[in-house]
């Protein structure tokens, strides 16, 4: 069965929201909340679009380029010249792009990253568009706010978020949730209600109440 991952979805025309979509998603797949891009168009940049720390928590950066076709090394060497002058500790420097995988120039960067590294210098890296659809596809709220027109299952609860409101429902029903009559309710304004016999009774930490005309709220 087809997957959202594995569906062909449009590609977007603008530059800018190529990056806010790449920030996104990795972001999910990195798990990485503080990745965020680098000042704004027209901005100095010293070729780093989005930084941040990756999933291990390394300091990394991506340069999106919005192509069609996947780059040529000369590009990828011209933007790693770029990030040599970015201020900040960076351990890879990843190139984003909207293409397919394409495996010569993998093989390329792959090569002149291994080179770098032994120099004690950054690596290098190529994300895909279907690595970024991978991202995206991991919530699928953002998946919406990207592509609103396409129809998506609404999210399911997860089983802790469906236990925590059934523990929550439960702990509701063992209070009643006003203090009209009763002198010892506590500072939430809730009282326990204590089965004693046949009836229940509200209480507080300092002892039972048995003045609260709502000690049969729940039964």
């Amino acid at each position: 069965m087809p997957t959202i991952s594995s569906m062909t979805l449009p590609r977007p025309d603008d530059f800018q929201e190529f990056e806010s979509m790449t920030l996104a998603a990795l972001a999910q797949r990195w798990r990485s909340p503080n990745l965020q891009k680098n000042g704004r168009p027209g901005q100095k940049q010293s070729g780093v679009d989005i930084y941040g720390a990756d999933e291990i928590g390394r300091p990394v950066a991506i340069q999106c380029k919005n192509f069609a076709q996947a780059p040529k090394l000369a590009l990828v060497a011209s933007e790693i010249a770029n990030a040599e002058h970015y201020k900040g500790k960076l351990n890879t420097l990843f190139i984003a792009t909207s293409a397919d995988h394409d495996a010569k120039i993998q093989q390329e960067v792959r090569l002149l990253s291994e080179k770098r590294v032994a120099a004690d210098k950054f690596a290098v890296a190529m994300i895909f568009w279907d690595e970024i659809v991978e991202g995206l596809a991991l919530n699928l709220q953002l998946m919406r706010n990207f592509y609103p027109q396409i129809h998506l299952p609404p999210p399911r609860r997860s089983i802790a978020n469906a236990c925590s409101h059934r523990l929550s429902s439960v702990i509701t029903g063992l209070f009643c949730g006003t203090t009209s009559s009763c002198s010892t309710a506590n500072s939430a304004g809730w009282h326990r209600k204590i089965p004693t016999s046949s009836r229940s009774f509200c209480a507080s930490s300092s002892g039972a109440c048995f003045s609260c005309s709502t000690r049969q709220t729940g039964q």
